[in-house]
């Protein structure tokens, strides 16, 4: 695809904006001192400079889709002065236009190496005693009386505010290093991804990013000796592929309705399996309701003295306290995303979201900019298809 001269110039911008959005949010995620004022202003300087990119791409755009991102813009603003946490709605549009037309390896690659690079200061300072390494027991951040009785674990933080922040980081590292690797995990990296998992488990009882780790393991083998083997895959593949966000996404609502509606103990034992992510969706959609257009909703994790409300999944956040508006919007990004990836028969994006499908039951992270890089690929262009590296064209496992 044709590259303006003003993106070409503005593209240092947008890397620069990039850092300082991860940045600013996950200094604001750790234990760092002095991080709220800090983080504030590196997080809306990444913001201005995003903006600025922003401004140059709208410019280069075909008609088409600078008409689409004008009709977009003043009702993602409007959901953003309707909730709590204003910015992050604004960051995702803002990097999903910005990256318009730049390579999505190279956004992964720089994505990944300032996750890195804060994820080794961060832990080597909380290990040293040069910040502070929060513990928790698993019982302080249950909801409800039968997970209580469960047996109580020690869980570490390693310089993040909660076990789970790190957990979370450890899996994306893990994530973005086998989409570097072009899909191709060699014997060494299983070996580190089963340590990652036992050390995830003892010293986090992170469950859920157990389960995701667990998964990479699995798909990394299916994309080698099932993708990687043929020329395309079956309409099946293709269509789960493409619709794993909005599958996952209708099974979480119909659970919660049925969890709501029906006092049958299996939904009890379900939200149990899922942390009490469906008693505290249910709480939310009590007391606020669902809107089109988002609702003030504050969340209180462990740390408050007020009652634990984090409702957690990614969807029935969408759905609640963004609105109908971004819930739809969201998930048709990710079906575009999936849909461009197995259409260009690159594959490993639309895997590795389908792995993120699962987690985001649970875990909230496809709408956050600290983890997730993978919506900048919607109008960002891949760099390889999979049949290029079953031809050797691509190095098996190669970061360049």
């Amino acid at each position: 695809m044709y590259t303006t001269k003003i993106e070409q110039q503005t593209q240092v911008l947008f890397f620069i904006a990039l850092s300082l959005a991860v940045l600013g949010s996950l200094y604001r995620f750790s234990t760092w001192p002095g991080h709220s004022l800090l983080a504030k202003y590196i997080a809306l300087t990444g913001l201005f400079l995003a903006f600025l990119r922003f401004l140059a791409v709208l410019y280069s755009m075909p008609i088409k889709n600078t008409l689409i991102v004008i009709l977009l813009s003043p009702l993602i603003l409007y959901t953003c002065t309707r909730v709590h946490e204003r910015t992050y709605l604004l960051y995702l549009f803002l990097f999903c236009v910005a990256a318009w037309n730049m390579n999505f390896r190279s956004i992964v690659k720089f994505f990944f190496l300032i996750n890195l690079v804060f994820f080794i200061v961060t832990v080597f300072s909380s290990i040293c005693g040069i910040i502070e390494n929060k513990v928790y027991t698993r019982d302080e951040f249950d909801v409800i009386e039968a997970v209580k009785n469960q047996e109580i674990r020690t869980r570490y933080c390693f310089g993040y505010n909660y076990p789970t922040d790190f957990a979370a980081y450890f899996t994306y590292l893990n994530i973005m290093w086998w989409y570097l690797r072009n899909g191709i995990l060699k014997w060494m990296d299983y070996i580190l991804l089963v340590i990652s998992i036992l050390f995830v488990d003892h010293y986090c009882n992170a469950r859920t990013e157990m389960i995701v780790m667990s998964l990479i393991v699995f798909f990394s083998l299916y994309y080698r000796y099932r993708v990687l083997q043929t020329t395309k895959l079956t309409w099946i593949e293709n269509i789960y592929f493409i619709l794993s966000v909005p599958f996952f996404a209708v099974l979480m609502i119909f659970l919660e309705y049925q969890y709501i509606n029906s006092p049958d103990e299996i939904f009890q034992f379900i939200d149990i399996a899922l942390s009490g992510r469906l008693h505290l969706g249910a709480d939310a959609i009590i007391t606020k309701g669902i809107t089109w257009f988002g609702q003030y909703y504050v969340q209180h994790g462990g740390e408050t003295k007020v009652q634990y409300n984090y409702i957690d999944c990614q969807y029935l956040i969408w759905l609640i306290i963004y609105g109908l508006f971004t819930f739809f919007l969201a998930i048709s990004v990710y079906v575009s995303i999936c849909k461009k990836s197995i259409s260009s028969r690159e594959y490993l994006t639309a895997i590795i979201i389908s792995v993120l499908a699962v987690q985001n039951l649970i875990f909230p992270s496809l709408s956050l900019i600290k983890y997730c890089p993978f919506f900048m690929a919607l109008l960002s262009n891949f760099s390889f298809c999979s049949c290029e590296v079953l031809k050797g064209k691509l190095v098996y496992g190669k970061v360049d």
